[in-house]
């Protein structure tokens, strides 16, 4: 779900702003909305048309997972047998029962949305990131100061803006919680 809405609310933007930086195009934000999901040209760049941007690597877990949810089904109804027998012979080999659970663990990570230690999915914050970030430096590389001021202003105002919204429009609604990678806000039995 975090790819889908990323692709619906997050990227258009960046493409927006893409395109106001990088072509003589004069379009308005819903023009340009309505061209992002109609021109497909080439998804590389940043010229208004349609791209994953960096939600890339979320639509290739996407691919993975479904994937590995074939592999598991195969594995469940009887030809997995011989995987597994694979791996208990491996297994036997000194070094193996290390390296193989390792291998899996890795895989199961790559895979499953990785919480941090307060239970709150890294995926909703960068979410947030990707597009806070491209709205402060349009602005702010245009000012004309030096580029360690545009940096650091880049870099505090975003990181507050982000952290903001974050905190107001997204961690403490059940119902955007998904949307952005996140568990479902537990409630509490008392």
């Amino acid at each position: 779900m975090p790819f889908l809405f990323g692709l619906v609310v997050i990227i258009p933007p960046q493409a927006y702003f893409g395109m106001l930086t990088n072509t003589d195009a004069d379009r308005s934000w819903w023009g340009q909305y309505a061209y992002f999901w109609t021109h497909w040209e080439n998804p590389d760049n940043y010229v208004g048309w349609w791209t994953p941007g960096h939600l890339w690597f979320v639509l290739f877990l996407l691919v993975y997972a479904l994937l590995a949810v074939g592999l598991f089904v195969w594995m469940r109804r009887g030809g997995g047998h011989q995987v597994v027998d694979w791996f208990a012979a491996a297994c036997r080999i000194p070094g193996m029962v290390i390296v193989v659970p390792a291998a899996i663990l890795l895989a199961q990570q790559a895979l499953v949305p990785m919480d941090d230690i307060s239970g709150q999915s890294p995926v909703g914050f960068f979410l947030l990131f990707l597009i806070g970030f491209v709205m402060v430096a349009y602005v702010v590389v245009q000012w004309g100061v030096g580029i360690p001021v545009k940096f650091a202003l880049i870099a505090a105002t975003s990181f507050a803006l982000i952290v903001a919204v974050y905190e107001v429009a997204v961690r403490r609604w059940a119902v955007v919680r998904p949307l952005f990678g996140m568990k479902p806000k537990r409630r509490r039995t008392s």
